[in-house]
């Protein structure tokens, strides 16, 4: 082989050039085609992993290339969304607007940030915002979507709060105002204006909250804060906000100045507005009109003073737990405590004579609405163990919105008892006294009418006519009087009687009264007419038969002179009492004597006309009094007279205890 180096000839240097050139050709070809591929990677890599949704779509309605992300946002394949005209997957709503959309780009127009809703795979609908670019060359649509859905979610929850905000702000009915940093009102909310009197025209951006303040008011309460505070606070702004910027609660009441002049109390509520990095730039006051509560607060002064003057005490509790919510000074006097301890207390505690659930059915007619109100008597137990007799009314109190309370008036009955012995005592002495006396005058009267009787019956022939009128007298006014001490030891037997009920059927009742006078109504031939249905009364009967028997006596008695005697006995009951009535055709009475007829020995009448002690309807009033009953007569002279008793039927089974 031939190594050394030769001459190269002209041709054979143009030909090396030659080749040279096109070699560095080929090798700067290479070199872009490098490039361009690794630039086609980028775009892939870009189009294949962009978190934004990119695409190329076709003016015939279609997608052409859709990146991974497509399928992440609207959860549908590739080949789905390549397959289907893309306005397909366009919310309803949004149709006509995308529509317009792809007219503006067919007709050359680029599209910056419109907005429009896909359907998703599960049947929601995400937001995108698009930016997009037609090539009219190729046909093609190259378009890039951002997925906004938790923006416009965010948008309309701050809408919500924006408008929330402003509708608080308009239809409050307290003062809200906003102020700078350095005390400039910046918002003046309708109820404000109302308030204040000032339009927000009038003080936003012009004016301070201290146009609303007495500046004694300012002055003292700074005076306070620096107490609290262990730091100088001077009088102006720096009073309202000192608490609120240290982020301590700034509530408090203030006395206002309305534009007029006027002054009114309120409560106002302070605010440090911060921005994101924690900085003050404003302050928010909320202020409430108290003047009712004021108002309120004095009424319940005074009820409350008032409460404290009486002699009675006043206890109120709750109705599930008995436990004291509020007691007079009287109440607290009573029993020894205070009031503090009092409200850690429950009524049975000062009631020991119950236990909670004896309490609680004692007072059930109350809770369960059956009863208005409720009277006893029971034992107060004072502080230092002394017990105190007490009376007690109680009524259940219910306010709306409000839980029901039990009010209790109760008041000392130490002297009222004390009395009750020694009636008691007396009552005793005098039933005693009674009996005795009644006994020591029957004996000598039964000696009197036997020794005229036996004078009539042995000596009648030896006597004149004047001295057996005068023995037969004696003999007749013996009789009254003993009748008169047995209708006085009936009068005085009622208050001491303990009675007893048991139910009973009214009409046979009367049936039987009057079967025991039917001698004496065969004999006088007294038209009868009994009108009675068959009533069931849980009720004294002794005392109802005493009652009845004496209007019945007394009706026959008075009616003998009538021609024909008419008796007439009837009896209806309605929602509340059972009437009867006893009607006659007798001599009647004036009607200006109704009163006087119940009183005891109160006669309308001579006694040698009609016979009798005076004492029949006494003994019947006092016995409806022990029944719970009352009685009532219509009457005209010489035409008849008719008495009502009214029984409740509320009250059949409750009797008056004996009367001292």
């Amino acid at each position: 082989m031939d190594i050394k180096p030769k001459k190269l000839s002209e041709d054979q240097k143009l030909a090396l050039r030659a080749l040279g050139r096109q070699v560095m050709s080929l090798l700067e070809q290479r070199k872009k085609i490098n490039q361009f591929q690794e630039a086609q990677n980028q775009r892939d890599r870009l189009f294949n992993y962009a978190l934004d949704l990119y695409c190329i779509a076709g003016f015939d309605g279609y997608f052409k290339q859709i990146n991974p992300a497509w399928k992440r946002t609207l959860g549908r394949s590739n080949e789905e969304l390549l397959a289907k005209p893309y306005m397909e997957f366009i919310h309803p709503d949004d149709y006509e607007e995308t529509l317009n959309a792809f007219t503006t780009m067919k007709n050359g127009k680029n599209l910056l940030l419109f907005e429009n809703r896909h359907r998703c795979k599960n049947g929601s609908y995400r937001w995108l915002s698009w930016v997009a670019s037609p090539e009219f060359e190729e046909g093609l649509i190259f378009a890039v979507a951002r997925d906004v859905t938790s923006q416009k979610h965010a948008e309309k929850q701050l809408q919500k709060i924006t408008e929330l905000h402003r509708a608080i702000q308009e239809n409050a009915g307290y003062a809200i105002v906003s102020t700078s940093s350095e005390g400039v009102i910046t918002s003046f909310n309708p109820a404000a204006e109302h308030m204040f009197g000032y339009s927000a025209t009038e003080v936003v951006n012009l004016k301070t909250p201290a146009l609303f303040h007495k500046s004694s008011e300012v002055v003292a309460r700074a005076q306070e804060l620096s107490n609290e505070l262990s730091k100088t606070i001077t009088p102006g702004f720096e009073v309202f906000t000192a608490k609120a910027r240290l982020n301590l609660p700034c509530e408090d009441e203030w006395t206002y100045i309305r534009k007029d002049g006027t002054h009114f109390p309120v409560i106002l509520s302070i605010t440090a507005l911060r921005d994101e990095s924690g900085e003050i730039n404003g302050f928010l006051g909320i202020a409430i009109d108290i003047t009712e509560r004021k108002q309120m607060e004095r009424v319940l002064e005074q009820f409350k003073y008032t409460l404290d003057q009486t002699v009675d005490c006043v206890f109120i509790c709750d109705s599930k737990n008995f436990r004291f919510e509020y007691v007079n000074e009287g109440a607290k006097q009573q029993v020894g405590y205070s009031e503090a301890e009092l409200f850690e207390m429950t009524v049975p505690e000062i009631k020991t004579q119950y236990s909670l659930d004896e309490y609680r059915v004692l007072v059930q007619p109350l809770l369960d609405g059956n009863k208005p109100s409720l009277t006893f008597e029971t034992i107060h137990k004072h502080k230092s163990g002394q017990e105190i007799p007490v009376e007690v009314t109680m009524q259940l109190v219910r306010q709306e919105n409000e839980k029901p309370r039990l009010v209790a008036v109760v008041r000392d009955i130490s002297d009222r008892k004390r009395v009750e012995k020694l009636l008691r005592t007396k009552n005793e002495e005098l039933k005693s006294f009674a009996y005795t006396v009644s006994h020591d005058l029957k004996a000598p009267l039964r000696g009197i009418s036997g020794y005229g009787q036996e004078l009539i019956r042995r000596h009648q022939e030896g006597l004149s006519e004047r001295a057996q009128f005068c023995i037969e007298q004696i003999i007749t006014a013996s009789h009254n009087l003993d009748r008169l001490i047995e209708d006085l030891l009936i009068y005085s037997r009622v208050d001491s009687e303990m009675p007893t009920t048991t139910e009973i059927d009214l009409c046979v009742l009367i049936q039987g009264i009057m079967q025991d006078r039917s001698l004496v109504v065969t004999e006088r031939d007294i038209d009868v007419i009994i009108d009675v249905p068959a009533i069931k009364l849980k009720v004294w009967e002794r005392g109802l038969h005493q009652v009845l028997t004496n209007l019945i006596d007394n009706a026959i008695k008075y009616s003998c002179n009538a021609k024909p005697p008419r008796l007439s006995i009837s009896a209806k009951q309605t929602a509340t009492h059972c009437i009867i009535s006893v009607k006659d055709n007798g001599v009647g009475f004036n009607m200006k004597y109704h009163d006087r007829i119940f009183g005891l020995f109160n006669r309308l009448v001579r006694a040698d006309e009609f016979e009798g002690t005076g004492a029949g309807l006494a003994i019947v009033a006092k016995l409806l009094k022990k029944l719970n009953g009352k009685i009532h007569a219509e009457s005209k002279v010489e035409q008849g007279a008719t008495f009502f008793v009214e029984l409740p039927i509320s009250a059949m089974s409750v009797l008056r205890k004996p009367e001292l």
